[in-house]
């Protein structure tokens, strides 16, 4: 019988937690991976998706240490550049689905891909306010554009939509 510390007794609470956590939520995590699940290109778009919000939260974390300590902006004018950033990207919500229904979502989505990837490389180059905040700002239209392609590329499943009665349905 294994200790209750033991490197295999906390991994199967874990599992088992997770587990717990899915039920009670109303999924279960293999139906993500598993083949009972979406498609490959939607667990691959739901995996994508998922790794981009994680690297867009970690890197909203350290690029306030970063600018501060190690670029030497003030902590305020990091703090207005993100603003002024996240702003914008708000705004750029409905010209980004203008731009994927006139070009498609997959093009709008790499294109989108593309201008994170050369923002994000550009930010070590930064060294003034300004061009933190016109960095900051194009990478934020860029993850604006990208964002809306997840929720359109993964169709409601056709199970969940009701079935069309006949007379009387439509509305009054």
């Amino acid at each position: 019988m294994p200790r209750p510390y033991a490197a295999g007794a906390r991994a199967e609470g874990a599992v088992s937690l997770l587990g717990m956590i899915g039920k009670r939520a109303g999924f279960r995590m293999s139906g993500l991976f598993g083949s009972s699940g979406s498609s490959g290109p939607q667990r691959a778009l739901i995996v994508s998706s998922f790794i981009s919000r994680v690297g867009n939260g970690l890197f909203n974390t350290a690029s306030v240490l970063y600018f501060t300590l190690v670029v030497h902006l003030p902590a305020a004018q990091v703090g207005v550049g993100l603003t002024i950033a996240g702003l914008v990207g708000l705004l750029a919500g409905i010209p980004a689905g203008n731009l994927a229904d006139r070009y498609g979502p997959r093009t709008v989505c790499l294109a989108a891909f593309v201008v994170q990837a050369v923002t994000m490389a550009a930010f070590v180059l930064i060294d003034s306010w300004f061009t933190f905040t016109l960095v900051a700002t194009l990478d934020r239209l860029a993850a604006t554009a990208a964002a809306p392609r997840a929720a359109r590329s993964s169709p409601v499943p056709a199970a969940n939509v009701p079935p069309r009665s006949g007379r009387g349905s439509g509305r009054s």
